[in-house]
């Protein structure tokens, strides 16, 4: 997928679960992705994008220092992505993490989209073509299926159907 940049080619894909993404090659193709949006995740979805759309910070605080012979207390690597793996499990409906390459990621809300008013005429207009169109009644569909062929099989070992479609192959019996 990396040559297709070239060719000006743009991919986007959305899944629920970055499980529906079984393939190495597709796997691969995310680590260059130059846009990442991620809305609520389960915990092992969270766990991968918390590595691409978190950012880490070596000096990151965690407990500051309380006397001046003190140190600071530093978050390490493996608790900055959890924290981050943490947040991508609890974002509300409507809430996502954004990150375009090369700039943090930032938290946005999308808008709210109202519930489509329908005219119930139109829509049984429509459902009555599509009807119409693509389905058959349940007369026609078992009509269809009596006409299909089928094999007949026999069961009975002296029958010639049988033998001719179960005959088994001994060496002798080879030509």
């Amino acid at each position: 997928m990396s040559p297709t940049r070239k060719f000006n080619l743009r991919l986007y894909l959305a899944a629920q679960s970055l499980a529906q993404v079984d393939s190495s090659r597709l796997v691969g193709a995310l680590e260059n992705c130059r846009l990442l949006i991620s809305f609520g995740l389960g915990r092992d979805s969270a766990e991968t994008q918390a590595r691409h759309i978190g950012g880490v910070d070596p000096h990151l605080v965690k407990e500051a220092a309380f006397t001046e012979t003190q140190h600071n207390t530093f978050m390490n690597v493996p608790e900055q992505f959890e924290s981050w793996t943490s947040e991508l499990q609890e974002l509300k409906p409507r809430q996502a993490y954004v990150k375009v390459e090369g700039r943090p990621a930032i938290k946005m809300r999308t808008t709210r989209i109202r519930d489509p008013r329908v005219n119930a005429e139109i829509l049984g207009e429509v459902l009555s073509n599509y009807r119409n169109r693509y389905q058959r009644s349940q007369d026609e569909a078992e009509r269809a299926i009596a006409t299909l062929s089928l094999p007949v099989v026999a069961s009975h070992p002296s029958s010639p159907a049988y033998t001719r479609l179960y005959r088994p192959t001994t060496p002798q019996s080879k030509r």
